[in-house]
């Protein structure tokens, strides 16, 4: 259950779906035998489930033209009327499906891209989040240490359990250095608490522009989302643009926490956990 879980957070099942769909889409207009048409409107519907609910912040609209397209396409393919036939309704209808597929997957495929961490020799690098970061027992070795360890560079960590991105704020007036990288992970009690988003998105920016007023490269782990909060997620691309942020994958967060002995109780990192994380984040570091 875990696994299938892992695959909703870390954005995979956003591409199995769309891919599920536009395999068996062409299989529904090819083949008139009742049998095979009904499992594979079953394997449509999943398809467009998993899609829909992967937690990835896709534009609505275009989702929403994509399963009507994909719906059009299974009534036109069932109707019989010559005058449909003749104009080949439902190979329209499915060219158009076909199309909204790629712009949907080139939409979201740049965010699933690793992105390097450009750090200069001579700057530190703090750390800003909550007890993924900082913690949950005093016997840890958290990933921020780890990676300072790993890449011989000052690391500060200035995280704190429990924070949200209202408090986050706060552990920010602890950078002392202007012009240092800043890697933010932060956001997972919001969504967890069901924070409303208008004031996930207004904080969120504050401590961005403070951030930037400071010259600090920064770096944002994004957010696994779960199912139905995808706004979360929307809202953290959208201000990343916007303050000049270079964006963590989502599956880099996702990956360790669905793995095995990776976290103490599904969410806080294990010693395992925290080592992955940290070499994880140093094989983005370019100096």
């Amino acid at each position: 259950m875990k696994a299938i879980a892992l695959q909703f957070i870390n954005g995979n099942a956003f591409f199995a779906g769309i891919y599920i769909v536009s395999i068996g889409l062409p299989v529904y207009i090819r083949c008139s035998r009742r049998i095979i048409r009904s499992v594979v409107t079953i394997m449509l519907l999943m398809g467009v489930i998993c899609t829909g609910l992967s937690g990835t912040p896709f534009s609505l609209m275009l989702f929403v033209l994509w399963v009507v397209s994909c719906a059009g396409t299974l009534v036109l393919s069932s109707t019989k009327n010559k005058a449909l036939e003749k104009y080949k309704a439902p190979v329209w209808t499915a060219a158009v499906f076909m199309l909204l597929s790629i712009c949907l997957f080139l939409f979201e495929i740049p965010y699933h891209m690793s992105k390097e961490i450009i750090i200069g020799p001579n700057q530190t690098v703090y750390v800003l989040g909550d007890s993924i970061s900082a913690g949950f027992t005093d016997k840890e070795k958290t990933w921020p240490l780890v990676l300072g360890e790993l890449s011989g560079l000052k690391v500060i960590n200035l995280a704190l359990p429990g924070a949200t991105v209202k408090s986050a704020r706060v552990q920010a007036d602890g950078i002392s250095i202007a012009g240092s990288v800043v890697i933010l992970e932060i956001g997972g009690i919001d969504i967890l608490e069901q924070n409303d988003t208008g004031m996930f998105e207004t904080q969120l920016a504050g401590l961005l522009s403070y951030l930037e007023d400071g010259k600090h490269t920064i770096v944002m782990f994004e957010i696994p989302t779960p199912p139905l909060c995808s706004r979360y997620g929307k809202i953290q691309r959208t201000l990343a643009e916007k303050y000049h942020v270079t964006l963590i994958p989502k599956k880099y967060m996702a990956d360790v926490i669905g793995m095995g002995h990776g976290t103490i109780d599904s969410i806080h990192l294990s010693q395992k956990g925290h080592n992955a994380l940290a070499e994880s984040v140093y094989e983005l570091i370019r100096y």
